[in-house]
């Protein structure tokens, strides 16, 4: 009986896994099946999905592993997706629940700075769809800025934004922490975008994160050197 009662839990969940799998595909959600799975690539590589599986299926995957993965990588861009499209304002005051689901109310210093690095990655994916946040003109043309598929993944981010992310005095304060993400992640777009673009994107970033003449002038120099930096590492 105990092992009868195992297999039913096992097909209870593969069921409901399943059903939650039909949601999405169904388009329930209210987000286009497509746009929603494309956005949950970066939550796929964070759940170990292997990159030859990234493009979800049109159907219930049979395979039970990767529809767990997938069901649960569609649910967190869900959060995501829903979590861009507040105002930047409320956004901040959801931060701590979203944080909370992924990594615990306490997180520890590095379980939070992976936090943020991730939701900087799926800014990025959201951006690349075509998404922007209620309010938020800084980055509503950064989709035409850029070319091609540049969402990074986060060892490949973090490597690049290392000069920054280096003082281990960061992780005791999350909101300096969280700035130094959002630099680095707009400096790694900065460094792909089209020339003829380049010019219009620096200013963007500078008159984003500098408040007086000194910090603009400290910004567009760590962007010209995180430029550098990018070319050094990748464009070789």
């Amino acid at each position: 009986m105990a092992h009868e009662s195992n297999v039913m839990r096992d097909s209870s969940a593969e069921a409901r896994s399943g059903a939650s799998y039909q949601f999405y595909l169904d388009e329930l959600s209210g987000i286009s099946f497509e746009r929603l799975a494309r956005f949950s690539q970066p939550l796929l590589e964070l759940f170990d999905v292997e990159p030859h599986h990234w493009r979800l299926p049109r159907a219930v995957p049979s395979d039970r592993q990767l529809l767990d993965a997938y069901t649960s990588a569609l649910a967190a861009a869900e959060m995501f997706w829903s979590y861009f499209t507040l105002d930047e304002a409320v956004r901040r005051r959801f931060l701590p629940e979203l944080k909370a689901y992924f990594v615990g109310a306490e997180p520890m210093p590095h379980e939070e700075a992976d936090f943020l690095l991730l939701v900087d990655c799926m800014r990025v994916q959201w951006e690349q769809l075509g998404g922007s946040a209620v309010g938020d003109e800084t980055h509503r043309s950064v989709g035409a800025l850029i070319a091609g598929d540049v969402v990074p993944d986060l060892e490949t981010l973090a490597l690049f934004g290392e000069p920054l992310m280096g003082d281990p005095e960061l992780y005791d304060n999350p909101d300096k922490l969280d700035e130094i993400m959002t630099r680095v992640q707009d400096y790694w777009l900065l460094a792909h975008t089209r020339l003829e673009q380049y010019e219009q994107r620096l200013d963007e970033i500078v008159a984003r994160h500098g408040n007086s003449p000194a910090e603009m002038e400290h910004v567009r120099v760590e962007a010209e050197s995180m430029v550098a930096r990018f070319r050094e590492l990748f464009a070789g």
